[in-house]
C-alpha cells in the first residue's frame, strides 16, 4: 500500500540565491498518496481506539481544560481557573462544538483531540512530499510522529499538546510552500496560512508564536527579491507580532489565569545560577529526542557500519555501545530521560499515592540506552562520511526549506525552554514538534544517498514502539478508571467527594466543582485570590496538590499500595487488569487513622 517513485521537479530559477529549493510537484494529490493518507489516518484511529479512552476524569491536566471548555461551551465565556498557562483559545472553541452537538463528557472532549489527531497525519505526509520524499518515506516520517509513544498518550486526552501541533504543523506546511512560491500571489496566499495557523497555534501554546515570527522573516530572506512578495511578508509579520503581543495582554488580564513564573526567574535567580543546568538540560533533551526518533535511527546503523573501515566500524560500535552502558550503569543516566509521558513506570504515573511498578526494567532500558547511542553514532558516522555525495548543489535538495525552518525555529525555542525551566521542571511531551522537524530531512538524506526503501529495521521498530506507545496508554486509563471506581464506591456509601483524595486528577476537579478555582500562588488577577494554606495531617500521606485544593478535607486516600500510615478502608481493593507486564494490578482504599485527615486550608 505504501509505495510510489520519487517525483523530480523542475527548479525555479532563483537568481543568485542559494537557499531557494525547487519548485515540487503537487504533492498529496495522486491515487498513492492519498491511499496511503487514508492508511495512515486509518491506522492511527484503530490505534486510538485501541487505547480504550473511556474515562469520565481527567488525564494529567486536562480535568482544567476540560472544566474551562464546559463553561464556555454553556456560557460563551472563557473562566479559567488557577491551572492553565496557555490561553488554550482554538481549543476551547473547538471542544465546546462537540459539547454543544453531544452533551458534555470527557470522552466527547477527548474525541475532539482524536479529530485534530487525524487531520494533522495529511498536513504531515503532504509536509513530507514537499520535501521531497516519496510516497515510503512520507508515511514512514507521518507514522513515524502520529503513534510515536510521546504523541498517542497526548492525542486520546483533551491535554493541549496536539491541538497546538496540529495548527503548528500548518504553519510549518505554509512556510515551506511559501519558500518554494513561484509568484507574489502564491507567496502572499501562503504567508496568509502561516499567519493565521501560526496566531491560532500561540493562542493555544504561547511558545508556538515562534512559528510566524521566525518563518516569516525567513522566508522574506528568500523571496527579497520580489518586493510585492515582500510587502505581504511585512504585512503578515506585522499582524503576527500585533496579535501575538495582545494576546499576551489579554491573557494576563483574564481572572484566575496564571502568569508565567519564569519571566521573571532571571530577578530571582540572577543570569549566572540559570546558565550552570543548561548544558545538562540540553544533553537530556537531546537524549530524549534520539529515543523517539530511535525508528529511524536505527536505520542507519547498518549502511554506517557497512560503509565504513573495519576499524571505524569496530570502534564506532565499541564505543558507543561502553558510552551507554556507561551512562546507563556508572552515571545512572538511562531511557527515558526527561519523564512525564515516558518513564520506567509507565504513562505519566506519579499522580497517586503509594508504590508503583515498573514497566520498563533495567535491562530494557540498558537496551534502549545503548541502542540510542549506537543510532546516533551511526547516523553521526553516516552524515560525516557522505556530506559531499549528492552533487555540487546540496543547497537545491527540496528538504532544504523544511531543514533551514526547523533549525531556525529550534534555535530559539531550546534557550526559551532551557529558561523556562528555571521554575517549571520541562516535560519531554514538549518534543513533539520536534518530531518531523528532524525526521523528514533525515530521512530525506537517508533516501538520497542510501537506500530507495526504508529500512526493514526501521519498520520493525516503528511498530514496537507504536505497540508499547498504545498498551502503556490503555494500561493508563485501565487504572484511571480503576482509581475512578475506587473513589465512587466511597461516594456511593454516602462519603462527600471533598473528604476523598483519589490523585491529582481526581482531587482536581473536585476543587473545580467545590471551590470554583485552584488555589495557585501565581494567580494575579483578581488580587488576594491565591491565600497561603496552612496544612494540618500526616504529612507522609500529602499529595503534593493538596496545597493547591484547600476544598478537600480528605478522610479516605486511594493509592497504588498500601501505605504503613494508613488503615484499610471498608472497601475492597478495586483489580484492574493492563497489557504490560505484571498484568494483574490493583488499587487500594485508605483511611487516615483515628478518624483523622488531611487538609491544606
Amino acid at each position: 500500500m505504501i509505495q510510489g517513485r520519487e517525483s523530480r521537479g523542475r527548479v525555479v530559477a532563483p537568481g543568485r540565491d542559494r537557499l531557494r529549493a525547487p519548485q515540487s510537484p503537487q504533492t498529496g494529490g495522486s491515487v498513492v498518496d492519498r491511499r496511503n493518507i487514508l492508511f495512515c489516518m486509518a491506522l492511527f484511529l484503530l490505534a486510538a481506539a485501541a487505547t480504550c479512552p473511556v474515562l469520565e476524569m481527567g488525564v494529567n491536566d486536562d480535568w482544567s481544560y476540560a472544566h474551562i471548555a464546559r463553561e464556555f461551551a454553556a456560557t460563551g465565556h472563557l473562566a479559567y481557573n488557577g491551572w492553565p498557562v496557555m490561553p488554550l483559545v482554538p481549543q476551547i472553541v473547538w471542544a465546546a462544538v462537540f459539547i454543544r452537538l453531544f452533551g458534555f463528557s470527557f470522552l466527547i472532549v477527548r474525541l475532539s483531540t482524536v479529530v485534530l489527531g487525524a487531520l494533522c497525519i495529511p498536513v504531515l505526509y503532504c509536509l513530507g512530499r514537499e520535501s521531497g520524499l516519496v510516497p515510503p518515506f512520507a508515511a514512514f516520517a507521518t507514522l513515524l510522529t502520529a503513534l510515536s509513544p510521546l504523541t498517542m498518550p497526548e492525542a486520546v486526552t483533551f491535554m493541549s499538546d496536539v491541538p497546538a501541533f496540529f495548527l503548528f504543523a500548518l504553519c510549518f506546511y505554509g512556510g515551506v510552500k511559501c519558500w518554494k512560491a513561484a509568484g507574489a500571489k502564491d507567496c502572499a496566499r501562503w504567508a496568509g496560512l502561516i499567519l493565521v495557523a501560526g496566531v491560532l497555534s500561540g493562542l493555544d501554546r504561547q511558545i508556538y508564536w515562534l512559528g510566524p515570527l521566525l518563518f516569516l522573516p525567513a522566508v522574506a530572506w528568500v523571496q527579497r527579491r520580489r518586493k510585492s512578495a515582500m510587502m505581504w511578508l511585512a504585512a503578515a509579520w506585522l499582524a503576527a507580532i500585533s496579535a501575538a503581543a495582545y494576546s499576551v495582554r489579554w491573557f494576563q488580564a483574564q481572572p484566575h489565569a496564571l502568569i508565567e513564573p519564569s519571566l521573571n526567574a532571571w530577578k530571582r535567580m540572577g543570569l549566572r545560577r540559570l546558565a550552570g543546568p543548561s548544558l545538562s538540560l540540553a544533553a537530556t533533551m537531546a537524549a530524549t529526542l534520539a529515543l523517539v526518533l530511535l525508528p529511524l535511527l536505527a536505520g542507519y546503523v547498518a549502511p554506517a557500519l557497512k560503509a565504513a573501515s573495519r576499524k571505524a566500524a569496530l570502534l564506532t560500535a565499541v564505543g558507543a555501545l561502553a558510552g551507554g552502558f556507561a551512562a546507563s550503569h556508572l552515571l545512572h543516566l538511562d531511557a527515558p530521560w526527561m519523564g512525564n509521558v515516558l518513564t520506567a513506570y509507565g504513562i505519566c504515573p506519579g499522580n497517586l499515592l503509594g508504590t508503583w511498578r515498573e514497566v520498563l526494567g533495567p535491562t530494557v532500558r540498558d537496551l534502549l540506552t545503548m541502542a540510542v547511542f549506537l543510532s546516533c553514532a551511526s547516523s553521526g558516522l553516516t552524515l560525516w562520511n557522505r556530506r559531499g555525495a549528492a552533487g555540487a548543489q546540496p543547497w537545491q535538495d527540496p528538504s532544504i526549506p523544511a531543514l533551514v525552518l526547523g533549525l531556525v525555529f529550534s534555535a530559539a525555542w531550546l534557550p526559551i525552554l532551557i529558561y523556562h525551566s528555571a521554575d517549571a521542571q520541562p516535560f519531554d511531551r514538549y518534543l513533539m514538534s520536534f518530531l518531523p522537524l528532524f525526521a523528514i530531512p533525515l530521512l530525506r538524506h537517508y533516501q538520497a544517498r542510501i537506500g530507495k526503501s526504508v529500512s526493514r529495521v526501521s519498520w520493525a521498530m516503528l511498530a514496537l514502539f507504536a505497540l508499547y506507545g498504545v498498551a502503556a496508554t490503555h494500561d493508563a486509563f485501565a487504572r484511571a478508571r480503576a482509581v475512578l471506581t475506587a473513589a465512587q464506591t466511597l461516594e456511593l456509601r454516602g462519603i462527600p467527594r471533598t473528604e476523598i483524595t483519589a490523585g491529582f486528577e481526581y482531587d482536581g476537579w473536585t476543587q473545580l466543582e467545590a471551590g470554583g478555582y485552584v488555589n495557585h500562588w501565581d494567580i494575579a488577577n483578581p488580587p488576594g485570590a491565591y491565600r497561603p494554606p496552612t496544612c494540618t495531617g500526616p504529612p507522609a500521606v500529602r499529595l503534593w496538590f493538596i496545597t493547591f485544593a484547600p476544598a478537600i478535607r480528605a478522610r479516605y486516600v486511594v493509592a497504588a499500595s498500601r501505605l504503613p500510615e494508613l488503615d484499610d478502608a471498608p472497601a475492597a481493593p478495586v483489580d484492574y487488569t493492563t497489557w504490560l507486564p505484571p498484568g494483574r494490578r490493583q488499587v487500594f482504599t485508605l483511611m487516615i487513622p483515628g478518624g483523622g485527615y488531611v487538609q491544606c486550608r
